[in-house]
């Protein structure tokens, strides 16, 4: 599993402000899923953004030339409509005159929203996106603090080949026609081949999909004995509860999302057993931070404040509004133009 630490990420370039909204406050602005189909992960977003935000207030808040300021988050719902994610990104920036930029959940969204961070020539920084496309544009002032979603996979498939036993050596590749999903296929198929391992079915779905029964009677068909799927958490549930109905049982399966949650866990019950996932995050007292002491007082704090367990998503979103506090290597933000 790869391991993200709060603070382990830095921007490329230097902060540049727009003209600020109060004269001792440094406002964020997001446009997040907050209602919608993608609200259930949109959430962390918003929670995490508020979470980093309260904590570096009370550390003092942020210090540029000499002088203090307080940060405050400027956010819409954008109700899981990325046509009107774009349209609040340009209101933030041209009526709410935020400073910084946020990003949304979702590659698709950020690959949308990122233009408009672009054309006004104000950084966003987003922990929601995690396909190869949005970083290979060119663009300068769009920053993630996630792994790109070609490597997603990478881990799952070096202990396929090398630790479990018997060997998952049959191998489905399912994906989502999105944004991050073909980005983590694109990047996959390749590593399952380098592994020696035989890729047996390479198959695209459509976003929101509910019925696996046609690829699940191939799997089984094929003998698959390890599936990849790429998609979102509804898919992947539906996916599971599919294959135990059709006595599909390989010998593993993994999944992008959705794992590491108590909510997919409770959704699924003993079902839930043998799925594998992958996260960038631990709530583990080993990787350190400068505002929560480390990984797994983080984890404690925030299950205190809104009543559940953070996912790897939580954490991303916390470095995002940490890397404005801190500025490019950690050395603090820079001075406005």
């Amino acid at each position: 599993m790869r391991k993200l630490a709060l603070s382990a990420l830095m921007l490329l370039v230097p902060l540049a402000m727009s003209p600020a909204a109060t004269a001792a406050t440094l406002t964020l602005g997001a446009s997040i899923q907050e209602t919608g189909p993608l609200a259930n992960t949109g959430r962390y977003y918003k929670d995490g953004y508020q979470f980093a935000i309260d904590q570096i207030n009370q550390k003092g808040g942020v210090t540029i030339a000499g002088k203090t300021y307080q940060l405050a988050l400027k956010d819409y719902d954008d109700q899981s409509d990325k046509s009107l994610a774009v349209r609040q990104y340009v209101q933030l920036l041209t009526e709410d005159k935020v400073n910084y930029l946020l990003g949304p959940f979702a590659s698709g969204f950020v690959l949308a929203t990122s233009s408009v961070a672009e054309k006004y020539e104000v950084p966003m920084v987003q922990g929601g996106g995690a396909s190869d496309q949005i970083f290979n544009r060119g663009y300068h002032y769009v920053f993630g603090t996630l792994p790109v979603a070609s490597k997603y996979f990478e881990s799952t498939i070096n202990a396929m080949a090398k630790v479990l036993r018997p060997k998952p050596n049959r191998v489905a590749l399912l994906y989502a026609d999105d944004a991050f999903d073909t980005s983590v296929a694109k990047g996959t198929a390749p590593l399952v081949k380098k592994a020696r391992l035989h890729l047996l079915i390479d198959q695209r779905y459509s976003s929101n999909a509910s019925d696996f029964s046609s690829v699940l009677s191939q799997i089984k068909q094929k003998k698959v004995n390890g599936i990849l799927v790429a998609g979102h958490e509804t898919e992947c549930l539906n996916f599971i509860r599919q294959a135990k109905s059709l006595n599909v049982n390989p010998l593993m399966y993994s999944f992008t999302v959705g794992v590491p949650s108590a909510d997919f866990r409770s959704a699924l019950g003993t079902d839930a057993n043998y799925a594998f996932g992958m996260t960038p995050w631990l709530p583990s007292d080993k990787l350190k931070d400068d505002y929560f002491g480390n990984a797994a007082e983080f984890a404690k704090a925030w299950e205190t404040k809104f009543g559940y367990d953070p996912d790897y998503h939580c954490a991303p979103a916390g470095v995002a509004v940490e890397r404005y506090a801190q500025g490019p290597g950690g050395a603090g933000p820079t001075a406005p133009k």
